[in-house]
């Protein structure tokens, strides 16, 4: 587990790969393509295919939370003596990605190689920098994300509670592999800020005092999915109570002690990144892995500046246009006005989530025009922080929404539904279907009737009946969001 990004942000990273592996492996081979050419196509296929399940095998925490399970009971190995091997193994990757020749390739498959080069070289050269040696921060970090995975882990079967409780067992592991870690950055003055450390000593505590239901790996066992035999809660509940009080409290213990005693009094002074021994060198790595660009630093903040003169300029003509002479009454009005501010903390909720699903439509929208037609079923995690609103407030009213983004041929479903595993979690699911003229009249998913009817380009639904919308139509329902 990379905890320098932090596990989240690594799934990201790692998640463009499977979309790669996913859209490439969907590709058919044209009639009439030449037997090399057909051979080169089958071994990138199974390139990206064998490159995909090497990232699962290193990456346990990962593989769980996209629901491949085989690798349930492990954690990442973030030793240091494994980061070197992981250096060797990616650079043999890279090797062979580049060992293929692009030429008579298509267009999805140069651009999935290219990306798969780019990506392997970003990251040894991220192990080369000894950006691993700085794990641990106020956001990221062994001390947050092993706290977090207990949200992620199925919950569905005796096995995975098993596979769970085997994974706690390891937890002190996982924390001397970090202490290495950080001892070595330490030796090699590759320090985070210390007023950050410094946050990081309360978060470890809170994990180490809380006992019984109040810790967080706790989470699990609060409340068993109907599919548990109850002849097994009560064992399982004991085993993972136990884990936490002795395996993984005393492993936070010994990391809060390491951190506040050892290791956060000797964070750098100088917040910025350019105090660090190869500062320069982070800094500019750091910049082309954001912005995908080559751009000098001063380029980019250049760019920055005339693009905030624009958009201040456009600001200023609507400003004028309202009556106020300048950008800085504007702004004081906007302040002063009540109706610029929410009225209560679920009304801003409400609005973030308003413009959640208007997004996630577009996203929808714009695969549908880009003929992702391959993309037959996705799941998109919610953060668990949105999970409690979303049940309350969309799974309340309807157990299933359905939002179509229809194209002429084309349609896409977005459903919002409770996770059987986790009562209070949510999952978004994406179904993508191709359909022809001859099935717009069909039914939709929950047996309502639909008929999209093409003017101006723009696809309606006719109003009809439906079991929660009370006959209402499509648009009503929108609305609700």
């Amino acid at each position: 587990m990379n905890y320098n990004s932090g596990f989240f942000v690594e799934c990201c990273m790692r998640a463009r790969l499977c979309l790669v592996v996913l859209i490439t492996s969907l590709v058919t081979l044209p009639l009439g393509a030449a037997p090399d050419q057909s051979d080169k196509k089958a071994q990138l296929k199974q390139l990206f295919a064998d490159q995909w399940e090497y990232e699962l095998r290193e990456s346990p925490e990962l593989a769980t939370s996209i629901g491949d399970y085989r690798y349930n009971d492990r954690w990442s190995d973030s030793s240091l003596a494994h980061v070197q091997q992981q250096k060797q193994d990616l650079q043999k990757w890279l090797a062979k990605f580049q060992s293929i020749d692009s030429t008579g390739l298509d267009e999805q498959e140069t651009v999935s190689l290219h990306l798969m080069v780019r990506n392997l070289k970003e990251r040894i050269e991220g192990i080369e920098l000894k950006t691993y040696l700085m794990p641990v921060d106020q956001f990221n970090g062994v001390q947050l994300e092993l706290a977090q995975f207990p949200a992620l882990v199925p919950t569905d079967s005796t096995k995975h509670y098993e596979d769970y409780i085997s994974r706690l067992h390891k937890i002190p592991v996982v924390i001397d592999q970090a202490i290495e870690v950080l001892q070595q950055g330490k030796k090699e003055k590759l320090m985070p800020p210390r007023f950050l450390l410094e946050k990081t000593v309360e978060q470890c505590r809170k994990i180490a005092d809380a006992t019984a239901d109040s810790n967080a790996f706790a989470q699990p066992v609060k409340e068993f999915p109907a599919s548990i035999p109850e002849s097994d809660q009560k064992r399982l509940r004991q085993a993972v109570l136990a884990a936490i009080d002795r395996d993984v409290r005393p492993a936070y213990l010994k990391l809060k002690n390491y951190l506040a005693k050892q290791y956060a009094p000797y964070g750098r002074t100088d917040p910025g990144v350019w105090a660090l021994p190869n500062g320069d060198a982070l800094y500019r790595y750091d910049i082309r892995l954001l912005t995908t660009t080559n751009m000098e630093p001063e380029q980019i903040h250049q760019l920055g500046l005339s693009e905030v003169s624009r958009i201040e300029g456009e600001q200023l003509v609507i400003a004028n246009k309202l009556g106020f002479e300048d950008l800085k009454a504007f702004r004081a009005s906007l302040k002063a006005n009540p109706r610029t501010y929410a009225k209560s903390p679920d009304e801003i909720l409400a609005n973030k989530l308003r413009s959640f699903f208007t997004l996630l439509g577009i996203i929808v929208s714009i695969a549908c025009w880009i003929g992702m037609a391959q993309l037959q079923y996705a799941k998109f995690p919610v953060d668990p922080g949105m999970s409690q609103y979303l049940v309350d407030q969309i799974s309340r009213q309807r157990s299933k929404i359905d939002i179509r983004t229809c194209c002429e041929v084309e349609r896409a479903h977005l459903h919002v539904r409770r996770r059987e595993a986790h009562p209070r979690a949510v999952t978004l699911e994406l179904r993508h279907q191709t359909i022809g003229r001859d099935d717009l009249g069909g039914r939709g998913r929950n047996g309502d009737r639909f008929a999209p009817r093409y003017r101006r380009g723009r696809c309606r639904r006719r109003p009809g009946p439906h079991p929660q919308r009370g006959g209402q139509g499509f648009r009503r329902a929108r609305r609700r969001l």
